[in-house]
């Protein structure tokens, strides 16, 4: 009987341990998930989304407006 009990108590001890390396997995995953804090994978999408935006002076659609420009006035000297 006690060799059932020791073992049933390793066998809570290592689910215990499973557990809380579990919980620290979970909280990692919300850090890289984020809500948007300048350390998370929504502050990488917001940074792309600017990247390549819709205009306003910082994306690359405004690079791309730019260099139309200078290529059009180049075609018109």
């Amino acid at each position: 009987m006690d060799e059932l009990v020791n073992v049933m108590e390793e066998i809570r001890d290592l689910l215990s341990e499973m557990n809380d390396k579990l919980d620290s997995i979970s909280i990692e995953l919300m850090s890289i998930k984020g809500t948007g804090v300048y350390d998370s994978l929504s502050d990488i999408c917001d940074k792309l989304d600017t990247i390549t935006g819709t205009g306003l002076y910082n994306s690359l659609s405004d690079a791309c407006d730019k260099l139309d420009n200078v290529e059009t006035a180049i075609d018109l000297k």
